[in-house]
């Protein structure tokens, strides 16, 4: 075997092993829209979604039903809104829906202390949440229970002022309107400050007229089309050309030891033709012909 044989092997090793160089930046242009996500953790998303208190949780409900809406944004852009007694951003307007959705399952009504049920604030934050980008549409989907408002009239005015803005807002109604219980830990059923248990119960028609006065659609979480239609909503969209930095960890180097060692392999094909073509000159198949008449000779 030749030095470049040796060569050809080790460079085919390394190939095949995909090793990695630095960090590349990849800028990648896309269409799609804008948008936010604002989920009520208010303490009555932990009761039960159905009319019974045995079903699943309300903010469970909320949580798959939002991940699978963010699974089919495709090349649209998403931003996440939480609120109880006040509003906070999670996350900007992005395309990392990884992140988006790590952040979303990571809500939790016990974990916040400022209970209460602000969807006037949740709007006025979304609504300051989007970019400055022209021509894109937008679009706020408020999920919520609807339950004990703390200014009806505020909620509607911030969705009339959000619509002005040309930004659609959309409301998923979650819960039974039958009243329901709030567990606790323990399982015991959640109390007001003088001991009375509290009953929760989603209020449709407040959602609805939220919804009307966003210019959106109001659909009901337990519904079995509910998605489908918010994403026929979404999709009605003026779609606009975006620009998306994606930073990928490690860059491919694999290519380049597999080119090596194909060099080396055509190296090695172009030698050994010429070491046939230098030998074509000798016949040695002649040779012991004659070798073999002169014995016979002797």
């Amino acid at each position: 075997r030749g030095l470049g044989d040796v060569y050809k092997r080790q460079f085919l090793i390394l190939a095949f092993a995909r090793p990695w160089g630095g960090l590349k930046d990849e800028t990648t242009k896309k269409e799609g829209i804008e948008v936010v996500i604002a989920v009520d953790a208010s303490n009555s998303m932990l009761a039960p979604v159905g009319a019974d208190n045995d079903g699943s949780q309300r903010m469970r409900t909320a949580k798959l039903m939002l991940e699978k809406l963010i699974n089919r944004l495709d090349n649209d852009r998403v931003g996440l809104v939480v609120y109880a007694g006040d509003a906070h951003r999670i996350i900007p307007i992005t395309s990392d829906f990884v992140s988006a959705k790590t952040f979303l399952n990571a809500i939790d009504p016990q974990q916040i202390s400022n209970q209460g049920t602000n969807i006037a604030d949740a709007i006025e934050k979304s609504t300051a949440s989007f970019s400055n980008k022209k021509g894109v549409g937008r679009a706020i989907v408020l999920i919520t229970d609807a339950e004990e408002l703390e200014n009806v009239e505020g909620v509607k005015q911030a969705a009339n002022n959000a619509a002005k803005n040309g930004i659609q807002l959309d409301v998923i109604g979650v819960g039974s309107t039958t009243p329901v219980t709030i567990p606790t830990v323990g399982n015991t059923p959640m109390v007001d400050s003088e001991g009375n248990i509290v009953h929760t119960a989603l209020n449709e028609d407040l959602a609805a007229s939220i919804a009307k006065a966003g210019k959106g659609i109001y659909v009901n979480a337990s519904a079995s089309d509910a998605l489908n239609e918010l994403e026929k909503q979404l999709g009605a969209l003026q779609k606009a050309a975006m620009e998306s930095n994606i930073y990928a960890l490690h860059d491919e180097l694999f290519g380049l030891f597999g080119w090596i060692a194909l060099a080396f392999l055509v190296i090695d094909l172009f030698l050994l033709d010429r070491k046939i073509h230098w030998l074509e000159k000798i016949s040695f198949f002649k040779s012991c012909l004659l070798y073999t008449s002169d014995a016979a000779d002797d």
